[in-house]
């Protein structure tokens, strides 16, 4: 039993003065974080809205629709979540029928990590006559694709019942 005893301390002794051999300096890998520029971030995002923005009032369903992944979901106020973008154009569709203002965004905050944005903003809608009729507030996610971004998640409502 003794024997067992010493046989174990002098195995775990060697594994421990093993394991703490001396590192060459090229076998140290240095992990370094690269925080995201979000003034750029945000400025590119700026450039994304302004082009949705102006596919919106335009009532172009193709050019806002180019600005959608393949597996969107919005989540409008007063309906159901609509998953895919044939069910987000056909939104879209409807609300171009009958709408007769402008629209404009404006991107309050940014959050990056890797590929993706979390976008925090407002929304004003003005009649023909120049009149707000609509402000709300949105959050979007959007995923890095080329030079742009693609919109994957949104969810936005009103601040008031419109007017």
């Amino acid at each position: 039993m003794l024997k067992k005893v010493i046989l174990l301390f002098v195995v775990v002794g060697f594994v421990s003065l093993n394991s703490c051999k001396e590192v060459e300096e090229d076998e140290i890998k240095i992990v370094e974080t690269v925080m995201p520029d979000l003034a750029a971030i945000k400025a590119d995002v700026i450039s994304f809205e302004s082009k949705w923005a102006a596919a919106i009032n335009a009532k172009d369903v193709d050019a806002v629709m180019s600005m959608w992944a393949d597996d969107a979901m919005s989540m409008p106020e007063g309906s159901a979540t609509l998953v895919g973008k044939e069910a987000i154009k056909a939104r879209y569709i409807e609300e171009f029928a009958s709408a007769t203002g402008t629209i404009s965004f404006e991107t309050l905050e940014v959050y990056a990590q890797g590929d993706y944005v979390t976008e925090i903003g407002k929304t004003v809608e003005k009649d023909a006559d120049g009149k707000v009729n609509y402000e709300g507030k949105y959050m979007a996610v959007l995923q890095k694709a080329g030079d742009s971004y693609l919109c994957v998640r949104d969810i936005w409502n009103n601040n008031s019942p419109r007017k």
